[in-house]
Protein backbone atom coordinates (compact mmCIF):
# COMPACT_ATOMS: atom_id res chain seq x y z
CA UNK A 1 0.00 0.00 0.00
CA UNK A 2 1.18 4.00 -0.58
CA UNK A 3 2.66 5.59 2.12
CA UNK A 4 1.92 8.79 3.45
CA UNK A 5 5.03 9.94 1.61
CA UNK A 6 4.16 9.32 -1.40
CA UNK A 7 1.31 11.85 -1.26
CA UNK A 8 -0.66 9.79 -3.92
CA UNK A 9 1.81 10.24 -6.28
CA UNK A 10 3.43 6.40 -6.67
CA UNK A 11 1.51 3.66 -7.41
CA UNK A 12 2.87 -0.03 -6.01
CA UNK A 13 6.20 -1.05 -7.33
CA UNK A 14 6.08 -3.77 -9.74
CA UNK A 15 8.87 -5.99 -10.84
CA UNK A 16 10.12 -4.51 -14.38
CA UNK A 17 7.63 -1.11 -13.88
CA UNK A 18 6.80 1.80 -11.35
CA UNK A 19 3.98 4.14 -12.48
CA UNK A 20 3.48 7.63 -11.19
CA UNK A 21 -0.09 9.57 -11.56
CA UNK A 22 0.95 12.91 -13.49
CA UNK A 23 -2.14 14.55 -12.56
CA UNK A 24 -2.79 17.33 -10.06
CA UNK A 25 -2.04 16.99 -5.92
CA UNK A 26 0.25 19.65 -4.15
CA UNK A 27 1.21 20.32 -7.69
CA UNK A 28 -0.60 20.26 -11.32
CA UNK A 29 0.55 17.77 -14.15
CA UNK A 30 -0.54 16.57 -17.43
CA UNK A 31 -3.27 14.18 -16.35
CA UNK A 32 -1.22 11.13 -17.52
CA UNK A 33 0.32 7.52 -16.13
CA UNK A 34 3.61 6.60 -17.12
CA UNK A 35 5.80 3.93 -16.90
CA UNK A 36 9.62 3.18 -16.75
CA UNK A 37 10.45 0.51 -19.36
CA UNK A 38 13.57 -2.23 -19.03
CA UNK A 39 15.27 0.32 -21.32
CA UNK A 40 14.54 3.32 -19.43
CA UNK A 41 12.20 4.80 -21.59
CA UNK A 42 8.97 6.21 -20.31
CA UNK A 43 5.76 5.05 -21.53
CA UNK A 44 2.59 6.72 -21.76
CA UNK A 45 0.61 4.29 -19.88
CA UNK A 46 -2.91 6.15 -20.02
CA UNK A 47 -4.48 9.28 -19.85
CA UNK A 48 -6.85 10.60 -17.49
CA UNK A 49 -10.20 11.85 -19.43
CA UNK A 50 -10.80 15.87 -19.47
CA UNK A 51 -6.95 16.05 -17.98
CA UNK A 52 -4.38 18.28 -20.40
CA UNK A 53 -3.13 15.53 -21.73
CA UNK A 54 -6.68 14.77 -22.62
CA UNK A 55 -7.79 18.43 -23.75
CA UNK A 56 -4.44 18.77 -25.73
CA UNK A 57 -5.30 15.67 -27.85
CA UNK A 58 -1.52 15.36 -28.98
CA UNK A 59 -0.37 11.90 -26.72
CA UNK A 60 -2.00 9.17 -26.70
CA UNK A 61 -1.27 5.41 -24.58
CA UNK A 62 2.09 4.06 -25.73
CA UNK A 63 3.85 7.02 -26.89
CA UNK A 64 7.14 7.61 -25.52
CA UNK A 65 8.66 10.29 -24.05
CA UNK A 66 12.17 11.14 -24.90
CA UNK A 67 12.64 14.36 -23.26
CA UNK A 68 10.71 17.19 -20.66
CA UNK A 69 12.07 20.89 -21.46
CA UNK A 70 14.59 19.67 -23.66
CA UNK A 71 16.50 17.25 -21.11
CA UNK A 72 15.83 13.79 -21.91
CA UNK A 73 14.70 11.61 -19.23
CA UNK A 74 15.76 8.26 -20.50
CA UNK A 75 17.29 6.28 -17.15
CA UNK A 76 16.22 8.91 -15.05
CA UNK A 77 14.67 7.47 -12.02
CA UNK A 78 11.02 7.99 -11.36
CA UNK A 79 11.21 10.66 -8.89
CA UNK A 80 13.54 12.75 -10.64
CA UNK A 81 11.20 12.82 -13.77
CA UNK A 82 8.43 13.86 -11.91
CA UNK A 83 9.20 17.49 -10.56
CA UNK A 84 10.22 18.07 -14.63
CA UNK A 85 6.70 17.65 -15.48
CA UNK A 86 4.93 19.35 -12.87
CA UNK A 87 4.53 22.63 -12.50
CA UNK A 88 2.09 25.97 -11.81
CA UNK A 89 -1.31 25.52 -13.36
CA UNK A 90 -1.42 28.32 -16.38
CA UNK A 91 2.27 27.17 -17.41
CA UNK A 92 3.03 24.75 -20.04
CA UNK A 93 5.48 22.08 -20.34
CA UNK A 94 7.78 20.79 -23.43
CA UNK A 95 7.78 17.21 -24.42
CA UNK A 96 9.96 15.22 -27.00
CA UNK A 97 7.48 12.28 -27.63
CA UNK A 98 8.11 9.43 -30.55
CA UNK A 99 5.28 7.94 -31.50
CA UNK A 100 5.42 4.67 -33.71
CA UNK A 101 8.50 6.42 -35.74
CA UNK A 102 8.27 9.63 -35.84
CA UNK A 103 9.24 11.81 -33.02
CA UNK A 104 8.38 15.29 -32.31
CA UNK A 105 7.58 18.12 -29.63
CA UNK A 106 4.81 18.80 -28.44
CA UNK A 107 3.88 21.26 -25.45
CA UNK A 108 0.80 20.77 -22.86
CA UNK A 109 -0.61 23.61 -20.59
CA UNK A 110 -0.42 22.22 -16.75
CA UNK A 111 -4.00 22.94 -15.44
CA UNK A 112 -6.41 21.80 -12.44
CA UNK A 113 -9.65 20.17 -13.68
CA UNK A 114 -12.66 18.81 -12.60
CA UNK A 115 -12.56 18.83 -8.13
CA UNK A 116 -9.58 20.38 -8.68
CA UNK A 117 -9.85 23.57 -10.28
CA UNK A 118 -10.12 26.63 -7.81
CA UNK A 119 -11.24 29.83 -7.98
CA UNK A 120 -8.45 32.21 -7.96
CA UNK A 121 -9.04 36.06 -7.08
CA UNK A 122 -7.47 38.01 -9.23
CA UNK A 123 -7.72 42.02 -8.65
CA UNK A 124 -6.84 44.46 -10.67
CA UNK A 125 -3.71 47.37 -9.83
CA UNK A 126 -5.29 50.60 -8.66
CA UNK A 127 -4.81 53.85 -10.70
CA UNK A 128 -1.79 55.32 -8.75
CA UNK A 129 -0.50 51.50 -9.49
CA UNK A 130 -0.83 51.97 -13.01
CA UNK A 131 0.70 54.89 -13.19
CA UNK A 132 3.69 54.47 -11.23
CA UNK A 133 4.36 50.92 -13.70
CA UNK A 134 3.42 52.88 -16.35
CA UNK A 135 6.32 55.46 -15.52
CA UNK A 136 9.04 53.09 -15.10
CA UNK A 137 7.81 51.16 -18.41
CA UNK A 138 8.36 54.01 -20.18
CA UNK A 139 11.73 55.08 -18.33
CA UNK A 140 13.34 51.44 -19.22
CA UNK A 141 11.78 51.38 -22.47
CA UNK A 142 13.71 54.49 -23.68
CA UNK A 143 17.16 52.81 -21.88
CA UNK A 144 16.52 49.95 -23.99
CA UNK A 145 15.91 51.00 -27.26
CA UNK A 146 19.26 53.68 -26.80
CA UNK A 147 21.30 50.59 -25.22
CA UNK A 148 24.47 50.17 -27.42
CA UNK A 149 24.91 46.55 -26.66
CA UNK A 150 22.39 44.69 -28.89
CA UNK A 151 23.87 42.06 -31.14
CA UNK A 152 23.06 42.38 -34.31
CA UNK A 153 21.46 39.58 -36.32
CA UNK A 154 21.24 41.70 -40.15
CA UNK A 155 19.22 43.51 -41.88
CA UNK A 156 16.05 42.65 -43.99
CA UNK A 157 14.01 44.86 -45.68
CA UNK A 158 15.41 47.36 -44.37
CA UNK A 159 14.12 46.37 -40.85
CA UNK A 160 18.12 46.38 -38.39
CA UNK A 161 17.06 42.72 -36.64
CA UNK A 162 18.82 42.75 -32.78
CA UNK A 163 18.43 40.49 -29.86
CA UNK A 164 20.17 40.49 -25.88
CA UNK A 165 19.27 38.64 -22.89
CA UNK A 166 17.23 40.66 -20.13
CA UNK A 167 19.35 41.12 -17.78
CA UNK A 168 18.21 38.60 -14.87
CA UNK A 169 16.42 36.61 -17.41
CA UNK A 170 16.17 33.56 -19.40
CA UNK A 171 13.84 35.93 -21.98
CA UNK A 172 15.80 36.89 -25.41
CA UNK A 173 14.87 40.52 -25.93
CA UNK A 174 14.13 41.42 -29.56
CA UNK A 175 14.33 44.60 -31.35
CA UNK A 176 13.50 45.88 -34.67
CA UNK A 177 14.43 49.28 -36.17
CA UNK A 178 13.24 51.00 -39.56
CA UNK A 179 12.39 53.95 -40.97
CA UNK A 180 8.10 54.36 -42.07
CA UNK A 181 6.90 57.67 -44.17
CA UNK A 182 3.38 58.90 -43.59
CA UNK A 183 1.03 60.28 -40.85
CA UNK A 184 2.04 60.44 -37.35
CA UNK A 185 -1.53 59.80 -36.33
CA UNK A 186 -2.16 57.46 -38.45
CA UNK A 187 0.66 55.28 -37.43
CA UNK A 188 -0.31 55.73 -33.67
CA UNK A 189 -4.13 54.19 -34.26
CA UNK A 190 -2.36 50.81 -35.68
CA UNK A 191 -0.05 50.58 -33.09
CA UNK A 192 -2.58 51.39 -29.79
CA UNK A 193 -4.31 48.97 -28.87
CA UNK A 194 -5.98 45.95 -29.99
CA UNK A 195 -7.71 47.25 -32.64
CA UNK A 196 -5.35 46.82 -35.30
CA UNK A 197 -2.78 44.10 -34.18
CA UNK A 198 -3.63 41.16 -37.09
CA UNK A 199 -2.69 44.44 -39.72
CA UNK A 200 0.98 44.25 -38.35
CA UNK A 201 1.15 40.72 -36.54
CA UNK A 202 0.02 37.71 -38.38
CA UNK A 203 -0.13 35.47 -34.93
CA UNK A 204 -2.53 37.73 -33.10
CA UNK A 205 -5.80 36.25 -33.08
CA UNK A 206 -8.07 38.55 -30.77
CA UNK A 207 -7.89 40.85 -28.10
CA UNK A 208 -9.90 43.28 -25.68
CA UNK A 209 -10.04 46.49 -23.47
CA UNK A 210 -10.56 45.50 -19.99
CA UNK A 211 -10.62 48.93 -18.46
CA UNK A 212 -9.98 52.21 -19.70
CA UNK A 213 -7.66 54.17 -16.98
CA UNK A 214 -7.00 57.33 -18.76
CA UNK A 215 -6.10 59.35 -21.82
CA UNK A 216 -2.63 57.57 -21.88
CA UNK A 217 -3.48 54.46 -19.90
CA UNK A 218 -5.59 51.05 -20.26
CA UNK A 219 -4.94 47.86 -19.55
CA UNK A 220 -5.90 44.74 -22.84
CA UNK A 221 -6.07 41.23 -23.79
CA UNK A 222 -4.42 39.92 -26.17
CA UNK A 223 -4.16 36.15 -27.62
CA UNK A 224 -1.81 34.88 -30.15
CA UNK A 225 -1.43 31.65 -32.18
CA UNK A 226 2.17 30.09 -31.29
CA UNK A 227 3.02 29.56 -35.28
CA UNK A 228 3.64 25.72 -35.03
CA UNK A 229 2.21 22.49 -34.65
CA UNK A 230 1.53 20.98 -31.16
CA UNK A 231 2.89 23.83 -29.19
CA UNK A 232 0.25 26.22 -27.43
CA UNK A 233 -0.20 29.71 -28.34
CA UNK A 234 0.22 32.40 -25.97
CA UNK A 235 -2.29 35.04 -24.20
CA UNK A 236 -1.40 38.49 -22.26
CA UNK A 237 -3.00 41.21 -19.69
CA UNK A 238 -0.79 44.05 -20.17
CA UNK A 239 -0.98 47.44 -19.14
CA UNK A 240 -0.54 50.09 -22.17
CA UNK A 241 1.25 53.02 -21.45
CA UNK A 242 1.36 56.02 -24.00
CA UNK A 243 3.66 59.33 -23.31
CA UNK A 244 4.64 62.05 -25.96
CA UNK A 245 8.46 63.58 -25.42
CA UNK A 246 9.07 67.17 -25.97
CA UNK A 247 10.89 66.45 -29.43
CA UNK A 248 7.63 64.87 -30.67
CA UNK A 249 8.53 60.97 -30.06
CA UNK A 250 6.08 58.79 -28.81
CA UNK A 251 6.52 55.89 -26.49
CA UNK A 252 3.94 52.69 -25.97
CA UNK A 253 5.18 50.81 -23.65
CA UNK A 254 3.53 47.34 -22.44
CA UNK A 255 3.56 45.36 -19.39
CA UNK A 256 1.90 42.60 -17.48
CA UNK A 257 -0.61 43.22 -15.09
CA UNK A 258 -3.63 41.08 -13.56
CA UNK A 259 -6.80 42.41 -14.58
CA UNK A 260 -10.41 40.28 -13.19
CA UNK A 261 -11.80 40.80 -16.51
CA UNK A 262 -9.09 38.93 -18.52
CA UNK A 263 -10.66 34.99 -19.72
CA UNK A 264 -9.08 32.73 -17.36
CA UNK A 265 -6.26 30.30 -18.22
CA UNK A 266 -6.94 27.75 -20.64
CA UNK A 267 -5.52 25.65 -23.43
CA UNK A 268 -2.92 29.05 -24.13
CA UNK A 269 -0.09 29.72 -21.68
CA UNK A 270 -0.94 33.12 -19.83
CA UNK A 271 2.74 34.63 -21.14
CA UNK A 272 4.70 37.53 -18.99
CA UNK A 273 5.13 40.88 -21.15
CA UNK A 274 7.82 42.66 -19.68
CA UNK A 275 9.06 45.90 -21.04
CA UNK A 276 7.83 45.83 -24.57
CA UNK A 277 6.61 48.30 -27.26
CA UNK A 278 7.11 51.04 -29.58
CA UNK A 279 8.95 54.20 -30.28
CA UNK A 280 7.86 56.45 -32.97
CA UNK A 281 10.25 59.49 -33.51
CA UNK A 282 10.39 62.36 -36.30
CA UNK A 283 13.18 61.71 -38.81
CA UNK A 284 14.10 63.66 -42.05
CA UNK A 285 11.58 64.58 -44.98
CA UNK A 286 8.42 63.28 -43.31
CA UNK A 287 10.30 59.63 -42.08
CA UNK A 288 9.50 58.14 -38.83
CA UNK A 289 12.43 56.59 -36.95
CA UNK A 290 10.38 53.52 -35.39
CA UNK A 291 11.70 51.14 -33.01
CA UNK A 292 9.84 47.65 -32.15
CA UNK A 293 10.65 46.15 -28.63
CA UNK A 294 9.23 42.80 -27.25
CA UNK A 295 10.49 40.95 -24.39
CA UNK A 296 7.68 38.33 -23.53
CA UNK A 297 8.72 35.27 -20.65
CA UNK A 298 6.49 32.64 -22.44
CA UNK A 299 5.84 30.92 -19.53
CA UNK A 300 7.06 27.52 -20.79
CA UNK A 301 10.05 25.50 -22.50
CA UNK A 302 10.41 25.92 -26.38
CA UNK A 303 12.70 24.45 -28.92
CA UNK A 304 15.14 26.84 -29.50
CA UNK A 305 14.87 26.57 -33.09
CA UNK A 306 11.08 27.74 -32.79
CA UNK A 307 12.29 30.86 -30.35
CA UNK A 308 14.48 32.04 -32.67
CA UNK A 309 12.46 31.96 -35.94
CA UNK A 310 9.51 34.15 -33.66
CA UNK A 311 12.19 36.45 -32.73
CA UNK A 312 12.63 37.21 -36.37
CA UNK A 313 9.22 37.39 -37.19
CA UNK A 314 8.52 39.79 -34.62
CA UNK A 315 11.43 42.26 -35.78
CA UNK A 316 9.46 42.28 -38.85
CA UNK A 317 6.22 43.78 -37.42
CA UNK A 318 8.12 46.97 -38.33
CA UNK A 319 8.00 45.89 -41.92
CA UNK A 320 3.89 45.15 -41.39
CA UNK A 321 3.50 48.34 -40.19
CA UNK A 322 5.12 50.21 -42.82
CA UNK A 323 3.24 47.92 -45.61
CA UNK A 324 -0.05 48.33 -43.78
CA UNK A 325 0.51 52.64 -43.63
CA UNK A 326 1.15 52.41 -47.72
CA UNK A 327 -2.06 50.70 -47.91
CA UNK A 328 -3.92 52.92 -45.21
Amino acid sequence: SKSSSDMGLFSKKTPSSQKVELNASTYVGIGAQIVAQKNGKYEIKSIVPDGPAALAGTVKPGDIIESVDGKSITGMKLQDVVPYIRGPAGTSVGLEVTSGSVTQFIEIVRQLTGDGAKEVTVVAPTKDECAKLGSDAVERMLRLVAESDWANEGTKDGVEICTKLVEGSRVRGVRGKGVIKGDKSKMLELVTGVAHINKWDPRFEKGSCLEKLSGDQDIFYASYSSGAPMVAGRDFVYLETRKELEDGSMVLAAVSVEHPGAPKPGKKVRGEMMTSGWMISPGADGEWNVVYLVQVDPKGWLPKSLVNSVAQEEAQCVLRLRQSMQTA
